[in-house]
Protein backbone atom coordinates (compact mmCIF):
# COMPACT_ATOMS: atom_id res chain seq x y z
CA UNK A 1 0.00 0.00 0.00
CA UNK A 2 1.44 3.32 -0.97
CA UNK A 3 0.61 6.93 -0.38
CA UNK A 4 0.39 9.33 -3.28
CA UNK A 5 2.23 12.59 -2.83
CA UNK A 6 0.74 15.76 -4.27
CA UNK A 7 2.72 15.48 -7.51
CA UNK A 8 1.74 11.90 -8.29
CA UNK A 9 4.88 10.35 -6.77
CA UNK A 10 4.20 7.12 -4.89
CA UNK A 11 5.57 6.92 -1.37
CA UNK A 12 5.94 3.60 0.46
CA UNK A 13 3.82 3.52 3.61
CA UNK A 14 5.66 2.76 6.87
CA UNK A 15 3.80 1.35 9.85
CA UNK A 16 5.21 1.18 13.36
CA UNK A 17 3.96 -1.97 15.12
CA UNK A 18 4.36 -1.85 18.91
CA UNK A 19 3.49 -5.26 20.33
CA UNK A 20 5.14 -7.13 23.21
CA UNK A 21 4.04 -10.61 22.09
CA UNK A 22 6.66 -11.87 19.62
CA UNK A 23 4.09 -14.14 17.94
CA UNK A 24 1.55 -11.33 17.47
CA UNK A 25 4.30 -8.96 16.31
CA UNK A 26 5.50 -11.41 13.63
CA UNK A 27 1.93 -12.10 12.51
CA UNK A 28 1.07 -8.40 12.23
CA UNK A 29 4.29 -7.65 10.34
CA UNK A 30 3.53 -10.54 7.99
CA UNK A 31 0.03 -9.18 7.32
CA UNK A 32 1.47 -5.73 6.61
CA UNK A 33 4.08 -7.07 4.23
CA UNK A 34 1.33 -8.90 2.29
CA UNK A 35 -0.39 -5.51 1.91
CA UNK A 36 2.80 -3.91 0.59
CA UNK A 37 3.42 -1.95 3.78
CA UNK A 38 6.85 -1.65 5.42
CA UNK A 39 6.48 -2.75 9.06
CA UNK A 40 8.71 -1.28 11.75
CA UNK A 41 8.55 -3.71 14.70
CA UNK A 42 8.97 -2.73 18.36
CA UNK A 43 8.55 -5.06 21.35
CA UNK A 44 8.25 -2.39 24.07
CA UNK A 45 6.61 0.98 24.46
CA UNK A 46 9.96 2.69 24.98
CA UNK A 47 11.41 1.10 21.83
CA UNK A 48 8.28 2.16 19.95
CA UNK A 49 8.66 5.78 21.02
CA UNK A 50 12.33 5.77 19.97
CA UNK A 51 11.43 4.27 16.58
CA UNK A 52 8.62 6.80 16.17
CA UNK A 53 11.14 9.62 16.57
CA UNK A 54 13.69 7.97 14.28
CA UNK A 55 11.43 6.60 11.52
CA UNK A 56 8.45 9.02 11.44
CA UNK A 57 5.99 6.30 10.37
CA UNK A 58 2.77 6.95 8.46
CA UNK A 59 0.72 4.80 10.86
CA UNK A 60 1.10 3.25 14.33
CA UNK A 61 -0.42 -0.07 15.41
CA UNK A 62 -0.21 -0.10 19.19
CA UNK A 63 -0.85 -2.81 21.79
CA UNK A 64 -2.21 -1.52 25.09
CA UNK A 65 -0.95 -4.03 27.65
CA UNK A 66 2.86 -4.03 27.62
CA UNK A 67 5.45 -4.69 30.34
CA UNK A 68 7.15 -1.27 30.39
CA UNK A 69 4.75 1.50 29.33
CA UNK A 70 1.09 0.89 28.58
CA UNK A 71 -0.18 1.76 25.12
CA UNK A 72 -2.27 4.66 26.40
CA UNK A 73 0.86 6.41 27.70
CA UNK A 74 2.76 5.58 24.51
CA UNK A 75 -0.02 7.22 22.46
CA UNK A 76 0.05 10.33 24.66
CA UNK A 77 3.83 10.60 24.26
CA UNK A 78 3.59 10.15 20.48
CA UNK A 79 1.00 12.95 20.29
CA UNK A 80 3.32 15.23 22.30
CA UNK A 81 6.24 14.42 19.98
CA UNK A 82 4.35 15.37 16.83
CA UNK A 83 5.17 18.84 15.54
CA UNK A 84 2.20 21.24 15.39
CA UNK A 85 0.06 20.42 12.36
CA UNK A 86 1.39 16.87 12.02
CA UNK A 87 -0.78 13.82 12.63
CA UNK A 88 0.02 10.14 12.60
CA UNK A 89 -2.94 7.76 12.84
CA UNK A 90 -2.81 5.41 15.83
CA UNK A 91 -4.82 2.18 15.87
CA UNK A 92 -4.95 0.40 19.23
CA UNK A 93 -4.84 -3.40 19.26
CA UNK A 94 -6.11 -4.97 22.47
CA UNK A 95 -7.97 -7.77 24.15
CA UNK A 96 -9.45 -5.16 26.52
CA UNK A 97 -13.01 -4.94 25.25
CA UNK A 98 -14.86 -2.75 27.75
CA UNK A 99 -16.37 0.49 26.53
CA UNK A 100 -14.25 2.39 29.08
CA UNK A 101 -11.04 0.92 27.55
CA UNK A 102 -12.05 2.08 24.09
CA UNK A 103 -12.96 5.53 25.44
CA UNK A 104 -9.60 5.76 27.24
CA UNK A 105 -7.76 4.76 24.05
CA UNK A 106 -9.44 7.42 21.94
CA UNK A 107 -8.94 10.04 24.68
CA UNK A 108 -5.23 9.12 24.83
CA UNK A 109 -4.82 10.01 21.16
CA UNK A 110 -5.88 6.85 19.36
CA UNK A 111 -7.89 7.05 16.16
CA UNK A 112 -9.31 3.53 16.11
CA UNK A 113 -9.45 0.43 18.30
CA UNK A 114 -9.33 -3.20 17.15
CA UNK A 115 -10.03 -6.15 19.41
CA UNK A 116 -7.66 -9.12 19.50
CA UNK A 117 -7.44 -11.53 17.86
CA UNK A 118 -7.05 -9.22 14.89
CA UNK A 119 -8.76 -10.22 11.66
CA UNK A 120 -6.47 -9.72 8.67
CA UNK A 121 -9.44 -8.49 6.62
CA UNK A 122 -10.55 -5.95 9.24
CA UNK A 123 -6.96 -4.77 9.74
CA UNK A 124 -6.55 -4.22 5.99
CA UNK A 125 -9.86 -2.31 5.83
CA UNK A 126 -8.90 -0.06 8.76
CA UNK A 127 -5.50 0.65 7.25
CA UNK A 128 -7.09 1.54 3.89
CA UNK A 129 -9.45 3.93 5.71
CA UNK A 130 -6.53 5.59 7.52
CA UNK A 131 -4.64 5.82 4.23
CA UNK A 132 -7.58 7.68 2.65
CA UNK A 133 -7.64 10.11 5.59
CA UNK A 134 -3.88 10.68 5.24
CA UNK A 135 -4.28 11.35 1.51
CA UNK A 136 -7.17 13.77 2.08
CA UNK A 137 -5.15 15.58 4.75
CA UNK A 138 -2.17 15.89 2.41
CA UNK A 139 -4.43 17.27 -0.34
CA UNK A 140 -5.94 19.75 2.12
CA UNK A 141 -2.47 20.93 3.17
CA UNK A 142 -1.44 21.44 -0.48
CA UNK A 143 -4.63 23.40 -1.18
CA UNK A 144 -4.13 25.49 1.97
CA UNK A 145 -0.60 26.42 0.85
CA UNK A 146 -1.90 27.38 -2.61
CA UNK A 147 -4.67 29.46 -1.04
CA UNK A 148 -2.18 31.24 1.25
CA UNK A 149 0.02 32.01 -1.74
CA UNK A 150 -2.94 33.31 -3.74
CA UNK A 151 -4.04 35.49 -0.81
CA UNK A 152 -0.54 36.97 -0.51
CA UNK A 153 -0.57 37.80 -4.23
CA UNK A 154 -4.03 39.37 -3.93
CA UNK A 155 -2.86 41.47 -0.99
CA UNK A 156 0.13 42.63 -3.03
CA UNK A 157 -2.03 43.45 -6.05
CA UNK A 158 -4.52 45.49 -4.00
CA UNK A 159 -1.78 47.93 -3.01
CA UNK A 160 -0.53 48.57 -6.57
CA UNK A 161 -1.91 50.62 -9.41
CA UNK A 162 -2.79 48.21 -12.24
CA UNK A 163 -1.56 50.55 -14.98
CA UNK A 164 1.64 51.96 -13.53
CA UNK A 165 2.59 49.23 -11.04
CA UNK A 166 3.36 51.80 -8.34
CA UNK A 167 1.83 52.00 -4.87
CA UNK A 168 -1.78 53.21 -4.89
CA UNK A 169 -3.89 55.23 -2.44
CA UNK A 170 -4.78 52.13 -0.35
CA UNK A 171 -1.08 51.40 0.15
CA UNK A 172 -0.40 55.04 0.97
CA UNK A 173 -3.20 55.08 3.60
CA UNK A 174 -1.89 51.84 5.14
CA UNK A 175 1.64 53.24 5.48
CA UNK A 176 0.27 56.53 6.84
CA UNK A 177 -1.62 54.64 9.58
CA UNK A 178 1.54 52.82 10.67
Amino acid sequence: MTLHASRGVRIQMKTLVIEDSKTSLKLLCSHLKKMGIDPIPAETGAAGIDLFIKERPDLVLLDIVMPDIDGFDVARQIRQLEPPGDWTPIIFLSALSKDKDIETGIAAGGDDYLLKPISEIVLAAKIRAMQRIIQMRQSLLVLTRKLDSANQELKRLTSLDGLTGIANRRHFDSILER
